[in-house]
Parts: structure tokens; sequence; C-alpha cells
């Protein structure tokens, strides 16, 4: 339904269009947005968004807790307070919070390898919590050769082996040390073995009381090595230490995704994981290429919708993102390109992965964000970045090597800490 009231600036967003092709002629006539419902959630965001402080938009099977919601607000209050702390950009450069001789990152490519130190107010406000979602194995219940894409003659311990040798190329270390001190001060320390926890996502009724929506396969209590992720691994991912300022976030993984069309000095460096990796040969993954008819970057990890707080929204929507997070959304979403079909459509050539898959908020474009996403490494913390997607298909449809498991990720992820604590070291005594 195209609502022809004109005045598309209203607050309550009443009154905003369900869609338009960017023609300012009257019609009685109804016409098919077929696209409607992939982005319908940012209309109900926007007519209740006084009377919350964060939203969620997620797709139907993904399972989201309370205290995922918890922890990312605790996170992103931490982000706030550093903003806050941060000081305006000077002319000489001198724009960072921890660092008062901070070089200008826009004069080289200096910010994309700067993993720890200062980070800039420009930078701090791009952050924001992150969320990969997981899998539990579960044996396939239907003939190989009726799944699409499952190669009929592979069974699926042979595609669970083929996920397990491929994420091991950089070794999983799963030691743990821990201190008085949340910086590593060696004053009283231990050393711990920890894993991912597998009972914030994923832990299920068990039978008879499981329905509430909950597919009838699913494993009630699944191990740690039972969590599996898809279309990532971690040649994806980068580190970055926030300066001591934050007694809350230390070192923390940068997912893949913003790049395209930001400057220079508002990208966030990290150690990425394969500038010391064993397996020589291997690129960083370009943040502005990928398939499909709109880009994004390959192992972009996806999430299955996003979460922000009030805050947040109003800062992608009015100044960070590139069109609008919340209607009216603007009638030209194409690609600057006047020869596109899409270029006066407000739909833009944009689908279900833009608008509800959060690819406008974590990626680069004509019309994205550039959000950064970070995952805490605090090995109490980085369990609440795993959500659970509850139909546990995308294991069956993937060939191995498209398929992780989070355990090892999340030993990786920790290897290549190490290696950037000892790189880092290196840098400072010369």
């Amino acid at each position: 339904n195209n609502n022809n009231n004109n005045n598309n600036n209203n607050k309550g967003g009443k009154n905003t269009r369900i869609g338009s092709d960017g023609s300012t002629t009257t019609t009685t006539m109804l016409e098919e947005h077929k696209q409607a419902l992939e982005r319908q959630h940012r209309f109900v965001i926007r007519d209740k968004f006084d009377y919350y402080d964060v939203f969620l938009a997620f797709e139907d099977d993904m399972l989201v807790r309370g205290q995922h919601v918890s922890h990312y607000l605790r996170l992103s209050t931490e982000i706030e307070r550093l903003l806050s702390l941060a000081p305006l950009p000077k002319h000489d450069g001198t724009h960072a919070l921890h660092d008062a001789h901070a070089r200008d990152d826009s004069v080289e490519n200096y910010a994309d390898e700067k993993f720890f130190g200062d980070i800039t107010k420009g930078q701090l406000e791009r952050l924001i919590p992150g969320f990969i979602r997981v899998e539990v194995e579960v044996e396939m219940e239907v003939d190989a050769d009726v799944v699409a894409g499952v190669d009929a003659h592979r069974n699926d311990h042979d595609r669970r082996q083929e996920a397990k040798s491929d994420a091991l190329a950089i070794p999983a270390d799963h030691d743990f040390v821990f201190s008085d001190d949340h910086r590593g001060t060696p004053r009283s320390h231990h050393h711990r073995e920890v894993n991912v926890d597998p009972s914030i996502c994923c832990l299920v009724p068990p039978k008879p009381n499981q329905g509430r929506g909950f597919p009838e396969n699913l494993v009630v209590a699944p191990a740690p090595d039972d969590l599996i992720v898809w279309d990532t691994d971690i040649k994806a991912f980068s580190l970055r230490q926030f300066p001591p300022e934050s007694d809350l976030l230390d070192w923390v993984v940068l997912m893949l995704g913003p790049g395209k069309g930001l400057k220079q000095n508002k990208r966030i460096g990290g150690f990425w994981s394969g500038r010391k990796d064993p397996s020589k040969g291997e690129k960083k993954p370009n943040t502005s290429h990928g398939g499909g008819v709109l880009p994004v970057p390959n192992r972009l990890a996806q999430q299955g919708g996003w979460m922000a707080t009030k805050t947040q929204l109003i800062r992608m929507n009015n100044q960070l993102c590139k069109s609008n997070v919340l209607p009216p959304f603007n009638t030209r979403m194409g690609n600057n390109n006047k020869k596109d079909q899409h270029y006066y459509r407000d739909f833009g050539p944009q689908g279900v992965e833009f608008w509800s898959g959060s690819h406008q908020i974590f990626s680069g474009g004509d019309n994205h964000c550039n959000m950064q996403r970070i995952l805490s490494m605090d090995p109490d913390h980085f369990s609440n970045h795993l959500l659970y997607h509850t139909s546990n298909n995308k294991q069956h449809q993937l060939k191995g090597e498209r398929i992780a498991r989070a355990n090892d990720l999340f030993g990786q992820f920790n290897f290549v800490r190490k290696t950037a604590e000892r790189e880092k070291i290196m840098l400072q005594t010369g």
C-alpha cells in the first residue's frame, strides 16, 4: 500500500509511506510492494521509539535471551562512557582517548594496522557489540539428496571432520590466565582452560515441556564442541586492545563488515588473525567485495538480525549512516547511478539481508552504516555473543569448508590474542 500523504517527516511514522517509487503523482490505486515485510519492523520501531530504550529485530528462528540483552547493554554503556571521555579532534591530530601524542590516522594506512592504544571519538561512535549465529550439531533426519546443497555421497560425519580440520589452520588455544588485575598483571594469577558455554545460547527445555515453538530435533544440553558457525572463519577477524581507561573491555574481536566508503581516520585498526598465521598465502578478506547482486564482504558472519539502543539508533540514523535506518526512507536507494532501475525507489535493490539481516548496519556501501561490531574476549563474557539459529539447517546445506566449530574459533581468537600481545611487547621495546 502506498500512502500518498507526502508529509514524510512526521515523528510518529503514522503517515509514513510503506514504499515509494519516487513519483510525486497522486494516485488512488493500490500498489504492490512485495519487499515491504522485509523492513516492516523499522516502521514498528519508529512508531514505538519513544516508549523503549533498546530495540531487537531478529529472524523468527533466532533465540535471543535476556542475558544477551543485558550483556549488550553493559558493553554499550561502557562504549558510551569511553566516548564521553574522548575529546573532540584538534588540528594537531591529538584527538585520542589515552595517547596525548596520537598521530593523525588520515595520513596513511596506519589505522588498519594499529591494534592497541588510543581510540578516537570518531572510531568509538561506530563501535557496537556484535553476535555470531551458531547451530547445534544434529544428525540429518532426511535423505541427503533431498536437502538443498548437500552432497549425497558425503555424510554428516565427513562434513564435521572437514569443518574441524579446516578450522585448525590456526591452533585453538583454550588456556587463559586469570589475575587480580584485569590487564593480566602477574601479581597473583592462575591458568584455566575455558571453552564456550552452550547453556547461555542453546539450552532448551527438555521434552515433554519442549513446546514454545522449538523444533523437535533440538539437543537439550549441547556440549561446547557441538556448536558450529558457518560462512565465516578465523581469517575474517582481527583483534584490538582497548586503552586502560576501560575496566570492562580489554581485548576485543573486530568482526568483518565496515570499510567500503569509510574514511581512513574513522576505521578501527586491529591485529589481523592472518598476520602471523602459520599457514602461508592467505590474504585479508576485502570488505568491498562479495557475491550477489548487492556485494557484501565474504565471511561477514551475518547475525540474523540486530539490536540497538535508542542512543545508537539516533546516532546511526541522524549522523553515521548514508541512508536512514528508520522511516521515512530516502526516495533514492539505488547505487548512486541514475541508470539503475532502482535509483528512485525507496526500497532500492536491497533485499531481506539488507533490511532484517543487518547488512545495512554492519557493512559499507552507498546506503550503509559501517558500524564496527566487537566481541569481548573476556572468557567469562564471550559466550554472551553467541545466538542460537534454532532451525539447525545450515549445517546440512553447506559444504564442510564453509563450517567451523564455535569452540575452535574461540580458541583461535585466544591464540591470536597471545600472538598480538607478543607483537605489542616487541613494538614497545623496539
